[in-house]
């Protein structure tokens, strides 16, 4: 109770900086949790989504991309006229599901025929599925606008060239035993 108490403080205190126009305010949610459940659900959601986005762009721009979408879940979460408690990961997790999305949905023309079908048929609904729990959360702007700008990011920030099998055919040129 005492620690509830004390993180609703905090979220209004930022909430308060934030309109203040002191924008360091947008980082501490990223990193606040309302219960061990939180913490442990966040956890497991950034093990998938995180472990996803690493493979294809690489550690620094996959902890640049998860900054920046807690900071846009941040953004909406503490702009919000209704105080609501903006705590947790869960925003910027969101994002990364956001560019895993754009990813899938931008380079499956390159996908062999079996990647294509994976993608449909098993990382689209996974992705569907560890969507919805968030979706209806507590924090739902935040859910959203880390989502939005994980999407909006992936159109800007590529994946890492050698990170991805199909370029690295396409830089080494053709095949000379063809």
């Amino acid at each position: 109770s005492e620690y509830t108490d004390r993180l609703w403080a905090y979220s209004q205190l930022l909430r308060a900086r934030l309109s203040g126009g002191w924008i360091v305010a947008l980082l501490p949610p990223l990193f606040l949790h309302a219960s061990a459940q939180h913490l442990l659900g966040n956890m497991i959601g950034l093990t998938a989504g995180g472990a996803a986005v690493e493979e294809f762009y690489g550690r620094r721009r996959t902890l640049a991309l998860y900054l920046l979408c807690g900071i846009c879940g941040a953004i909406l979460s503490l702009l919000r006229p209704k105080d609501v408690l903006s705590v947790g990961a869960s925003g910027a997790i969101m994002g990364l599901y956001g560019v895993i999305l754009v990813f899938l949905l931008r380079f499956r023309t390159r996908f062999t025929d079996r990647q294509r079908m994976k993608t449909t048929r098993i990382y689209l609904p996974l992705l569907v599925l560890a969507l919805l729990p968030g979706i209806f959360q507590a924090d739902l702007l935040s859910h959203v606008g880390g989502f939005l700008g994980g999407v909006l990011l992936a159109l800007v920030v590529q994946p890492l060239r050698d990170r991805i099998n199909w370029q690295r055919e396409e830089a080494a040129g053709p095949d000379p035993s063809a």
